[in-house]
């Protein structure tokens, strides 16, 4: 659409817009309809910025969806992160446990991480 005014071929071309400037300084009929070329220009330009417009919406549009998946992941890697500690700390124990011979200790680690296990997952799922 910008081209249209650049565009030699173009019925709404700069040098349509020279001209008449140019005949008018030098006293002559103007070489085109002035108001019929302003009113086109007008046109091209109100369509541009309608176009313009169409296109920060659609990338508005795009960017809000593309948040809302980064916020998805923000809160699955926290999920992940705070899966994973607790996880660490609950086998750190059960190792303790096992080199401790403490086989009380070892089952009822081993029941928090089934526990932990099955929270994570119906969490992840969710």
């Amino acid at each position: 659409m910008r081209c249209a005014f650049a565009h030699p071929a173009s019925d709404i071309a700069d040098y349509k817009v020279a001209r008449i400037y140019e005949a008018r300084i030098n006293a002559e009929p103007d070489p085109y309809s002035a108001d019929d070329l302003i009113a086109k220009r007008q046109a091209a330009r109100d369509r541009i910025g309608t176009l313009k417009k169409e296109i920060r919406e659609l990338r508005g549009e795009a960017e809000e969806a593309l948040s809302e998946d980064e916020q998805k992941a923000q809160e699955l890697n926290e999920l992940d992160t705070g899966y994973e500690r607790a996880k660490n700390q609950i086998l750190m124990a059960y190792v303790a446990a096992v080199m401790a011979d403490d086989a009380d200790t070892q089952m009822s680690l081993k029941a928090q991480l089934k526990e932990l296990d099955a929270d994570y997952d119906a969490q992840r799922k969710g």
